[in-house]
């Protein structure tokens, strides 16, 4: 269907409150599984008005900021979810979904592309946007080994495909085809390497190739393959901006060699996880000028699930970074419970065991003895309570003067 979009433009010209409304009532007649009489028109309208939505939309994006059409986008996204569950026979369930989650994605509601990727993680798509699908659920091991299997077979290889060209063993678009997919697999490949090795060289590289292949795709009518290059090519841009190589630059030290080294296994580490951290949240990215900026108190307020637990192992990660533990210096995380502590302990133990700091929550009474006062000095990072931090005043007052 989608091959006719720009034909069928004039179909759903002057109906867009009205295919609106179907679009409602039908997501309402799926949800609640209400018997609907569905109006075939009106289906093949939503479907290309859908479509038109995200072209105009990107169309857009080289005069306007992102922000100001991620409504359309959202809309447009909603519309090919809603056709999905639909399971029309005209309409290929699979690439709606993986449609509709590309369209959340880069119109940054995360949250519902997320959903829709977990809830149909055995989908069955062309490979280059497997490939996609993976990469934006940010399995990296399992993209890696898609990536080599393709690029190392024969269906992409040179010399092979001239042969088949002269024989007419294949069409000059399905060779093309190859071609642009051949560089999707290879675009994603050093957007990989960047994230292990923060290498800029691999994102410019990954972008000038799909560049180049996105205007290739445009000239040979290959819609689907434009659009798609020009939603990665959006992807890999913000991955970049708030990837943790790029938001942990004014972090690194322009002295200390042996710093920056920690640093740099510091993100190679998050980077290397079975699940990997490789960017922060907007909310985040937004806190780091605070982090820097500010060397009083700072009071950070974010709703739940937001990254503040993150933004505090930042805090520590640039007082680590101005060399404040080799001068004696103490980091105390204040914690409400002690089953929280242990949790924190737990985990900033694992994120920063490459910095060789010596962790450990700190809990109990009111009571304090010898041993603890001992304990205290041979840490660099107390996880406590608000009773055994009135202890910690106590047997050490210097610290109400911090």
């Amino acid at each position: 269907m989608k091959s006719n979009l720009f034909y069928e433009k004039n179909l759903i010209e002057g109906d867009n409150p009205k295919i609106e409304e179907f679009i409602n009532h039908l997501f309402l007649s799926l949800e609640h599984e209400i018997n609907y009489d569905f109006d075939e028109e009106l289906i093949e309208k939503s479907y290309y008005n859908a479509y038109l939505l995200i072209f105009n939309a990107l169309q857009l994006l080289k005069f306007k900021n992102k922000n100001e059409i991620n409504l359309y986008l959202i809309k447009a996204a909603e519309t090919l979810e809603t056709l999905s569950i639909l399971n029309h026979p005209k309409l290929n369930k699979e690439e709606l979904i993986f449609d509709s989650m590309i369209t959340y994605y880069i119109s940054n509601n995360y949250p519902r592309a997320y959903v829709l990727s977990k809830d149909n993680e055995n989908i069955e798509l062309p490979k280059y946007k497997e490939a996609i699908f993976i990469f934006m659920n940010k399995d990296f091991h399992k993209l890696r080994n898609l990536i080599l299997k393709e690029i190392n077979s024969d269906d992409y290889n040179e010399d092979l495909l001239i042969k088949k060209l002269e024989s007419n063993e294949i069409s000059n678009f399905d060779a093309l085809e190859k071609m642009v997919s051949y560089s999707i697999f290879k675009a994603l490949n050093n957007v990989l390497n960047f994230l292990l090795l923060g290498d800029n060289v691999f994102i410019d590289d990954s972008l000038y190739s799909l560049d180049k292949y996105k205007n290739i795709s445009l000239i040979h009518n290959l819609i689907d393959y434009w659009w798609v290059i020009s939603c990665l090519e959006i992807i890999i841009k913000e991955l970049y901006e708030n990837s943790l190589w790029n938001q942990l630059k004014p972090f690194y030290s322009d002295e200390n060699e042996e710093l920056n080294n920690k640093l740099t296994n510091y993100i190679f580490n998050y980077a290397n996880r079975k699940t990997p951290i490789v960017e922060l949240w907007p909310s985040q990215t937004s806190a780091i000028p605070k982090i820097l900026e500010n060397d009083e108190n700072l009071t950070i307020k974010m709703p739940t699930s937001a990254g503040k637990t993150f933004i505090a192992e930042l805090l520590i990660l640039k007082y680590y970074m101005q060399g404040n533990f080799y001068n004696n210096g103490k980091v105390i995380y204040i914690s409400p419970f002690k089953s929280l502590s242990n949790e924190i302990e737990s985990s900033l133990k694992s994120n920063l065991n490459i910095l060789d700091l010596k962790i450990s929550d700190f809990y109990g009474g009111f009571d304090s003895n010898e041993y603890e006062k001992y304990y205290f000095e041979d840490l660099d990072i107390l996880i406590v309570t608000p009773e055994k931090f009135d202890v910690l005043l106590r047997m050490n007052p210097h610290l109400k003067r911090i």
